[in-house]
């Protein structure tokens, strides 16, 4: 009778699951937010370390961020671009990244003004922050 009883409780969650979400999955709900800080990191011409603030809901579970730097002259002879991404925790709690970015063009990367741009995708939903940030040592 318990057995029974376990089945019907596993099927009635499946359905309401499959009933509230458009595509049959479990419907993402929860906190997910991600924000560039002002200050990136000049490693190399090629290489800069982008540093971000997550959280995304999960028990826990992974979730994923891409961050793209771009840099225009005069900061730069030409324009540079880089990208990187970083596996993330998402547990409800607000976690500290450095995302190394990777990329360049003829001049590459330098001190001053560029722009970011993160999104985090996580079982919790998905946020984009795009910012003006300081490349800095």
């Amino acid at each position: 009778m318990k057995w029974g009883r376990r089945l019907l409780v596993a099927v009635a969650t499946l359905a309401l699951a499959v009933a509230t979400s458009g595509s049959g999955l479990a419907k993402a709900d929860g906190t997910t937010d991600v924000s560039i800080l002002l200050q990136a990191q000049y490693v190399t011409e090629v290489v800069v370390s982008v540093a971000l603030h997550v959280t995304c809901e999960g028990s826990p579970t992974p979730g994923i961020v891409d961050v793209t730097v771009e840099q225009n002259p005069p900061e730069t002879q030409s324009t540079t671009i880089g990208t990187g991404e970083q596996v993330v925790v998402c547990d409800g709690n607000q976690h500290d990244v450095a995302v190394t970015v990777t990329g360049g063009s003829f001049s590459g990367f330098d001190i001053g003004k560029a722009t970011a741009t993160a999104t985090l995708v996580a079982p919790s939903g998905t946020d984009t922050d795009s910012r003006e940030i300081i490349i800095g040592f």
